[in-house]
């Protein structure tokens, strides 16, 4: 198969033919679009599978869904995450708060490093530190 392209974004099942659970890169220069992952069955009773299979529906499309949207995403959250300690970096020079000041906005008090010290432990999560 040789190296694969991976062009984001993600997508689930693109392809008519396509298994439950596919998830594919978006196509390469060649049009095509390798697959990503492959998202296990939630069950293995026939039963139920049976079920889903008259019902025409997926058992691993919801997760499936839920893998791509954070990945396709993961880009704009980090960069959002870091707008945000860029704008709580400038509120508290321009105010002058300093680390354990205290601010209230409409009846609420708001305590800027502890909304610091949240924005920087998403930031790390996502970037995988």
């Amino acid at each position: 198969m040789g190296e694969a392209k991976r062009n984001l974004p993600l997508s689930y099942r693109p392809d008519e033919l396509d298994d439950w659970g596919t998830i594919r890169f978006a196509p390469d220069d060649e049009g095509l679009g390798w697959h990503a992952l492959k998202v296990s069955l939630p069950t293995h009773d026939e039963a139920v599978l049976g079920q889903h299979r008259r019902n025409g529906t997926d058992p691993c499309e919801e997760f499936g869904r839920r893998i791509i949207t954070a990945v396709n995403a993961h880009d704009d959250l980090v960069a959002a995450l870091k707008d945000a300690l860029i704008m709580i970096g400038r509120l508290k020079k321009q105010c002058r708060i300093s680390d354990g000041a205290v601010c209230t906005e409409d009846g609420r008090v708001l305590k800027l490093t502890d909304v610091e010290i949240a924005a920087r432990a998403a930031l790390a999560k996502a970037q995988g530190q």
